[in-house]
């Protein structure tokens, strides 16, 4: 799977060295974004408040589980939004800035490491992939009612609207997919035929990433 934007480590183990990925060596957080980095600062200073009131590692390890308070505790502080975007009311934070605060989580206790790690990398990912499901569902289904009450005649323009959203939404959804899987979903002839009847079938308005990709296809 092609990578636009190449990582250092994530190259090492492909034997793939991406030194320009590195340098020039940019600004120090507090330099090139100081609102960002009051944000760590903040968010690390309420670690350590939570950590002295309620994180216990081996009570944890004891009950081989993190207490329901704790959780609340860090959600409250924003310590599980650290990468969902802002839109969706997370803290959409930066690699370096969400480095930092990783970091200090993992020196106070390794399996909120693991809690926060999965939420924000794998959870994140997945919860975005979930936001365009449930966005496609309810774009058709106000489609839907708008042929109901207006017919199929009095609701071209929004047919080739919500046909259009799809096709982005369905897209997106992809790469999501991709990305969380780590390996390009390939689309082999006999795909691209069943897309192509299924649509057509349909009336579909516009062009199908799927078919987009079909060889000596502008």
């Amino acid at each position: 799977m092609s990578d636009p934007q190449p990582a250092f480590v994530r190259g090492l183990f492909a034997g793939a060295i991406y030194g320009d990925v590195l340098f020039p060596y940019p600004e120090p957080l507090d330099v090139r974004d100081p609102d960002e980095a009051r944000v760590v600062s903040r968010l690390i200073r309420d670690l350590r408040r939570i950590q002295g009131d309620l994180i216990d590692s081996a009570a944890f390890d004891a009950a081989e589980t993190i207490p329901e308070p704790v959780i609340r505790a860090f959600a409250d502080a924003g310590l599980l939004a650290l990468t969902i975007p802002r839109e969706y009311g997370g803290l959409g934070l930066s690699s370096t800035a969400y480095a930092r605060v990783f970091s200090a989580i993992s020196a106070t206790d390794a399996s909120l490491a693991v809690l926060v790690g999965v939420h924000c990398g794998l959870g994140s990912k997945a919860t975005n992939m979930a936001i365009e499901l449930y966005a496609t569902a309810a774009v058709i289904g106000r489609t839907q009612r708008l042929i109901d009450d207006r017919g199929v005649g009095g609701s071209e323009r929004e047919r080739a609207l919500c046909d259009l959203f799809c096709v982005t939404a369905g897209r997106r959804f992809r790469a999501q997919r991709q990305a969380l899987a780590g390996r390009e979903d390939p689309v082999d002839d006999t795909r691209r035929t069943i897309a192509a009847a299924v649509r057509t079938a349909a009336g579909y308005f516009v062009d199908d990433p799927v078919l987009e990709e079909a060889p000596g296809r502008p």
